[in-house]
């Protein structure tokens, strides 16, 4: 059976809290580890290179999930198999990528983005995914242009 947009959109955001709460432990244990102690705010650079470490956490947790597990821990707890429309299998880790860089790499590129452009970064990145929410709403079989475009499936359990 097709997820439910509603049970795909709450598994979406508590991935999303999860994987800011993981970037916010591993930039303060970095931010000790490298920055001078008498270092109040981080710099343009610094704060760019701390995104890029984020953007390939969320690339690992997203990825892994999906290929190893077919879904991330909160898809899991949703009862949320993501997997390859045709066969039901696990996705390959290319499609996985291409997969993360169309829902997440948008909101990925907003922590490496110059802090003068940043805001624009983060309302494109919400346009972007409102429209991939109004294509899987949308959808007869709910599944979004993202889904459609790497023959992926979101099915739940129950």
């Amino acid at each position: 059976m097709a997820a439910t947009v509603g049970r795909r959109v709450t598994a979406y955001l508590f991935d999303c809290a999860l994987i800011y709460m993981i970037f916010g432990l591993t930039e303060s244990i970095l931010a000790m580890a490298f920055l001078p102690s008498s270092t109040a705010v981080i710099d343009e650079r610094t704060f760019i290179l701390l995104g890029l470490v984020g953007g390939f956490e969320q690339l690992v947790y997203f990825t892994t999930g999906w290929v190893v597990w077919q879904g991330t821990l909160a898809q899991k707890l949703m009862h949320l198999r993501v997997a390859d429309a045709t066969t039901g299998k696990s996705m390959g880790w290319l499609d996985a990528v291409v997969r993360w860089a169309v829902l997440q790499g948008p909101f990925a590129l907003a922590t490496i983005a110059p802090e003068a452009t940043r805001i624009l970064v983060i309302l494109a990145a919400s346009s972007w995914a409102m429209f991939l929410l109004y294509t899987t709403s949308n959808s007869p079989d709910l599944r979004g242009l993202h889904d459609r475009f790497l023959n992926s499936r979101v099915t739940q359990d129950w």
